[in-house]
């Protein structure tokens, strides 16, 4: 019950929830800015799976826990990151853009590559992964939701109003109950892989948050649109990288090891993106102006305002 109807739910809650704060201009504001759509989904997509490999072979974490690692790099970022670029100044249209279309993206790449990483580490639990049908459930429980929550935004927008901080309360009520049943039902595996998967996962946040902010200033883009994507990169959906633990294993009715990597990333990032989004990121010179949307969204992810995880 746990894994075929709890977590999917509580995801669908959450990607609703992000649905809510999202219009169809989102997607086409990334058109307008097409080298930074290339510097995050390079970094995102691509850079990110090699990175993470890099440091599970370094650290030599094997089975459920590799696999684990290598899920949560391929889980894009939500609204975390949007309110970590506000903090950090940055470009709070383009990451909303930028976190729309990598979640699309990710419907995608994720039950392949999931497939892959199985049959690399673990190939005795790969043969149970059908791809189909983890890409309908992925489909179901992420984009559908988010659309559900689009049409709820132009439908009834003074209620969605009302009601958007309680959704956002909600979802982080449930990603934390995630990561404590997680952390309990693996407590055991967790306290024995504690001092390699613990500087692992630090590592990997270090690591991409300086790759995302290097790339774009390499191509020349403005320091508010790289502080943009590098809060983009370093930060990842740990909801869905614990659900999508969970469905690959669906045999299970509790969650194993393999939701550590994801339920730990979670709460890592926040206590080390923060400060440095505050301290580190906000001091890069901001160059010509980046791209602007409503000023509603300026107001969207407000200090007054929850937020989701």
């Amino acid at each position: 019950m746990l894994i075929q109807i709890v977590l999917p739910a509580s995801l669908a809650v959450i990607m609703f929830s992000l649905g809510l704060g999202l219009t169809p201009d989102d997607f086409r504001q990334v058109l307008k800015t097409p080298k930074a759509l290339f510097a995050c989904f390079f970094s995102q997509i691509v850079l990110l799976p090699v990175v993470a490999l890099v440091i599970v072979v370094a650290f030599r974490l094997e089975g459920m826990l590799a696999v684990g690692m290598m899920i949560i790099a391929l889980c894009p970022g939500g609204i975390p990151s949007n309110m970590l670029t506000r903090f950090a100044r940055g470009d709070v249209a383009l990451s909303i853009s930028l976190t729309a279309v990598n979640s699309l993206i990710a419907v995608a790449t994720i039950p392949v590559l999931v497939k892959l990483v199985m049959l690399y580490f673990t190939p005795e639990q790969a043969q149970s992964i059908n791809v189909t049908r983890l890409s309908l459930a992925v489909f179901f429980i992420t984009i559908l939701p988010a659309v559900l929550g689009m049409l709820a935004r132009k439908v009834w927008p003074r209620s969605v109003s009302r009601l958007e901080a309680a959704f956002n309360a909600l979802s982080t009520i449930l990603f934390f109950l995630i990561v404590a049943i997680a952390t309990i039902d693996n407590w055991t595996v967790l306290s024995q892989n504690f001092w390699k998967l613990g500087p692992a996962v630090i590592l990997l946040i270090i690591v991409m948050l300086l790759a995302g902010g290097l790339l774009p200033m390499a191509i020349q883009l403005p320091g508010k649109q790289a502080r943009t994507i590098a809060i983009e990169t370093a930060t990842q959906n740990a909801t869905m990288g614990v659900t999508v633990s969970g469905l690959a294993l669906l045999s299970n009715e509790s969650l194993s090891a393999i939701c550590l990597p994801s339920a730990f990333y979670g709460v890592i990032q926040y206590l080390l993106l923060a400060p440095l989004a505050l301290l580190l990121l906000r001091h890069m010179p901001d160059g010509p102006a980046a791209v602007t949307r409503k000023q509603q969204v300026e107001t969207a992810f407000s200090p007054t305002e929850g937020q989701s995880l």
